[in-house]
Order: structure tokens, then C-alpha cells, then sequence
């Protein structure tokens, strides 16, 4: 498991995970949901595990506002960070 961190905070939440289910959680059903390249999906990335990258949060703007994102803008901004992340979507609702 990594050691930084951000790999740190995914160990802590599998970790309640499991003491909420009272046994094992099988990380292929796990889903990092945040807004941040570098943290969130990194951090996922470093824990293996799937991520859903929220467009309309820190990085609007970088991709060219919450509504429309440009989707070369996202391109750019997911491979300097160097992650991909197993989906996109523009906000979270349920």
C-alpha cells in the first residue's frame, strides 16, 4: 500500500469499510469520487482503485467552465497529471 498521504486516507477508509461491514472489502469495489487530479485520482491510482472524476469542482475552470467542459482542456489536464480515471462526469447527483 502506498505510503503517502494520500494513500493513507484510502487505507483509512477501506479500514472503516470494513469495520462498518465487518469483514474484508474487495478493493475491485471501490470507487474513488473526487474533483482533484492531483489528489483524488492520483491518490486512487497509487491505491488501485477505480476513480470518477467530477469536472464541475477545483478545476472548472481550467477545463473551461462547470457546464461545458472542453473535452481537449480534459485530455490535457488528465495526462500532465499522468492519470485516467475510470469515469467522467460533470457533477455528482444522486
Amino acid at each position: 500500500m502506498p505510503a503517502s498521504p494520500i494513500g493513507r486516507i484510502y487505507e483509512q477508509a477501506i479500514a472503516c469499510a470494513q469495520a462498518l461491514r465487518g469483514r474484508a472489502v474487495d478493493h475491485g469495489g471501490v470507487m474513488a469520487i473526487g474533483d482533484s487530479v492531483r489528489t483524488d485520482l492520483k491518490g486512487a491510482a497509487a491505491f488501485n482503485i477505480d476513480s470518477l472524476f467530477v469536472t464541475a469542482g477545483i478545476h472548472a475552470q481550467e477545463l473551461g467552465g462547470r457546464d461545458e467542459p472542453d473535452p481537449a482542456a480534459l485530455r490535457d489536464i488528465l495526462a500532465a497529471a499522468g492519470v485516467a480515471p475510470t469515469a467522467v462526469m460533470r457533477r455528482l447527483e444522486w
